[in-house]
């Protein structure tokens, strides 16, 4: 509501009143297969269901893996989880499509393997005779030690242990939602390095997916993983 008031100069004065309505366009939210959740403008949408929204808004959407589906595309192409779009009304509807890990149950119809076809058991191919071990997913501060170049010196405001490490408030959304982690590490000099744990059942697979949520105002900047084993380097993986 748009309320005016004026004021002559005798001091009479009068006002008037405009309700302006934005222009609403209905928004269509699903999945391939349909009933997994999609993150829109930070809340999970449970698929299929239809939004109103207003034309010109950018809408943030983030489409996670679940259980034995791992994110694709979206139905216009892009592969990019996450996004964001102006919309109008040539972009109703926003579809996220996925595929079915290895050992994962699918279709020939609609959940598809990641990889390979579906066999006649109605099951995803298995790779290298091994079951997917289920993702490992760590917050900021799930690390189990820090090597800090200046442990006694801690910015950001947001570390509640006393070891240097720079941890700020996070205005990430799938921090914040998805993994329930309030901060985010802030920055770091080279040669500072974390250490998280985990651990793969004996007689596993030795494949692993690596995934990093990273974010730097500086280009030509990387990040850089490092998989041991019994105190033996088994891998390097690098994000630039």
């Amino acid at each position: 509501e748009i309320i005016l008031r004026v004021t002559d100069e005798h001091g009479l004065t009068a006002s008037t009143s405009r309700i302006i309505q934005p222009s609403l366009i209905p928004v269509g939210i699903d999945s391939d297969p349909s009933g997994l959740n999609v993150l829109v403008d930070g809340e999970f949408i449970n698929t299929f269901q239809e939004i109103w929204s207003w034309e010109g808004h950018e809408l943030h959407l983030i489409a996670e893996d679940k259980d034995q589906y791992v994110f694709k595309t979206w139905s216009d192409g892009d592969t990019n989880r996450q996004r964001f779009t102006a919309l109008d009304s040539s972009h109703a509807l926003f579809v996220a499509t996925y595929c079915v890990i290895s050992g994962g149950i699918c279709s020939n119809e609609s959940a598809m393997c990641c990889v390979g076809t579906c066999d006649s058991n109605g099951t995803c191919p298995k790779e290298l005779e091994s079951r997917t071990i289920p993702p490992v997913t760590w917050g900021a501060l799930d690390y189990s030690e820090a090597f800090e170049l200046s442990p006694f010196t801690s910015y950001g405001g947001c570390n509640p242990y006393d070891d240097g490490v720079d941890v700020q408030w996070t205005t990430d959304l799938v921090c914040k939602v998805r993994d329930q982690s309030p901060c985010n590490i802030g920055w770091w000099d080279p040669g500072e390095y974390l250490l998280y744990h985990f651990t793969v059942p004996v007689g596993e697979g030795s494949a692993f997916i690596v995934r990093a949520r990273a974010a730097t105002l500086v280009t030509g900047r990387d990040i850089q993983f490092e998989l041991f084993s019994e105190g033996i380097l088994r891998g390097t993986v690098s994000f630039v």
